[in-house]
């Protein structure tokens, strides 16, 4: 028994330990630097040659790419580039395998390249080490500032994919010159003797995406370096940038001094109170018009599924069951012609629609039909309410002015922020975006004043004011849970329900009533079972609430970039 018992325990270490074992080889990365080391010698003209040479372990996955890209932000350019890998220098990338140096942006003078981009390609490398190095200059890159010209470098690339073991970053300058502050952010300082045998700045286990970054300043007796012509047009664009953010606010004021004057001349004064107590009637208008009247005018899907449904109730459009349906998608429907009865021009556009479908037609497939083609309908919508004195012509043309006005001022901030950006910007700096901002901002407020614009007359907004008392009401039923309402209230107002975007909870809060009463309504019971006709009636809701919509100074820091394996 005490051997079994030892046996277990024994098996169980062994285990525990083989699970360790996985787990920490898990956590160690395939490719590391075992070594990088980075020389900064220092120029006379404030210029650097910089070595960096990496010392890359790769573990069991193969790689068949390393790469490093330097930015030449806050320098002149880089020039004199060298790239070497196992002690020799690469050959041109030929067949897949050597060296592939570009230049990233525009070239500058002298063959100076503005961003540097190395990738060494080697056949399928594993469980070995490899060694990379890479030469070239960074041309004027210490600044005059008001302390003195200053350094400011990252020696090691942050974005990089894989840790470091030891970094060790040396920085030397002339002789004569004399440091009055020496910085090194991330990494431990040794003290220096002398600039010949430079400042070792190191560090032990650098994670991914950590750097070292150098900040020195010199004694401007003792290093005169050449104004570096980026510093120049920093120093320029700082000057700009208050002109800028003056010009691009001044456009904004414009466009909103614009957009208030619009506002003061198309206002009118309807006091809602005066018809609190005369909500708009059944019958008084057309659901459809009671919907672009509660929407400013504005005709859109709602108000058609208002007009197709004053239609279904009133037994001139009759939608009936006609099959189960398959595969879990409920009873099927289909739309016939029913009786005949006189109706307004945009009700006929429906009709009209449903007789051009062979008389008949699949209900979801109408629906879709009627999606596509709607806007025929808001034409005819919009003619009724012209003739009724609903909608002011003047309103109309400058909210669409507004909106066409607004697209342009989008479309011409765009283009100009692009040609601004990939022109300009570098010299004048990113304050210059101001301006087409400012033109954005702008467009965007046109266009959101132009959809917001009511489009109604003096008389239109009286009749809006009344149906929006009605909307009200209805809004009460539903809190009500339907409290006093019956039948005929659900039948009679379920048209303006939806074509004031509640036809949803409209249908929800008379559930219970037509599920036990529902057959004693015809249209409905043209549509088979209560379920039948809920099903029905509320795909088509559905349908509607789907669509809603329609209508009518300082020094900055250079160096870094990436590196990265694979």
């Amino acid at each position: 028994m005490i051997r079994r018992s030892l046996h277990a325990v024994l098996v169980f270490l062994v285990a525990l330990c083989s699970v360790d074992g996985v787990d920490a080889r898990a956590d160690v990365p395939n490719v590391r630097a075992s070594r990088y080391d980075v020389t900064l010698d220092l120029q006379p003209d404030g210029s650097m040659d910089v070595v960096e040479q990496i010392t890359l372990a790769v573990g069991s996955k193969a790689i068949t790419w390393f790469e490093r890209t330097v930015p030449g932000r806050h320098t002149d350019g880089l020039t004199n580039v060298v790239a070497l890998v196992d002690g020799q220098e690469a050959s041109p990338l030929q067949d897949g395998v050597g060296v592939r140096i570009r230049q990233r942006g525009a070239g500058l003078s002298d063959g100076r390249i503005p961003n540097l981009e190395v990738r060494w390609q080697f056949a399928p490398t594993t469980n070995r080490t490899r060694t990379f190095e890479l030469r070239y200059r960074a041309v004027h890159v210490v600044p005059r500032e008001t302390a003195g010209p200053r350094l400011l470098w990252h020696a090691l690339p942050t974005d990089r994919s894989y840790p470091i073991d030891v970094a060790r970053v040396t920085l030397r300058a002339p002789a004569a010159t004399l440091a009055v502050a020496m910085l090194a952010a991330g990494a431990d300082a040794q003290p220096a003797t002398s600039w010949r045998e430079g400042w070792l700045v190191s560090r032990s286990d650098v994670r991914a995406k950590d750097g070292i970054t150098l900040d020195v300043t010199f004694s401007p007796d003792t290093y005169r370096p050449v104004e570096p012509e980026w510093a120049v047009i920093a120093e320029h664009a700082q000057r700009l940038a208050p002109a800028f953010l003056v010009a691009g606010l001044t456009l904004l004021v414009i466009g909103a001094g614009t957009i208030v004057m619009i506002a003061v001349r198309t206002w009118r004064r309807i006091d809602p109170a005066e018809f609190a107590n005369h909500p708009a009637e059944e019958g008084d208008v057309p659901p459809a018009v009671a919907s672009a009247l509660m929407n400013r005018g504005r005709s859109s899907w709602l108000s058609l599924q208002a007009a197709f449904f004053r239609l279904v109730r009133d037994g001139h459009v009759i939608v009936e069951k006609t099959g189960e349906g398959r595969w879990g998608q409920g009873a099927t429907f289909t739309v016939r012609l029913g009786t005949a009865g006189s109706s307004a021009g945009h009700e006929r556009w429906i009709v009209d629609g449903v007789a051009g479908e062979s008389g008949t037609s699949d209900l979801r497939r109408l629906m879709t039909q009627f999606m596509r083609r709607q806007k025929g309908f808001h034409a005819a919508l919009g003619e009724a309410m012209r003739a009724e004195g609903y909608l002011d012509a003047d309103r109309l043309s400058t909210s669409r002015g507004l909106v066409v006005a607004g697209l342009v001022l989008l479309l011409l901030a765009l283009v100009t922020a692009g040609v601004l950006a990939v022109f300009f910007a570098d010299r004048l700096g990113p304050a210059l975006l101001a301006i087409p901002g400012g033109v954005f901002v702008d467009g965007l407020a046109f266009m959101i004043a132009g959809q917001a614009l009511s489009h109604l007359s003096e008389a239109g907004e009286r009749a809006a004011a009344r149906w929006n008392v009605r909307k009200g009401l209805l809004r009460d039923v539903i809190k009500t849970k339907g409290a006093g309402a019956s039948l005929r209230d659900f039948e009679c107002w379920l048209p303006v329900a939806i074509g004031a975007g509640m036809g949803g909870r409209w249908l929800r809060t008379f559930d219970a009533q037509l599920r036990a009463s529902g057959a004693d309504i015809s249209w409905l019971r043209a549509m088979g079972s209560p379920d039948d006709a809920l099903a029905s009636i509320t795909m088509m809701v559905a349908i509607s609430g789907a669509s809603h919509g329609g209508g009518a100074g300082g020094g900055a820091g250079a160096g870094g970039g990436s590196s990265s394996a694979g």
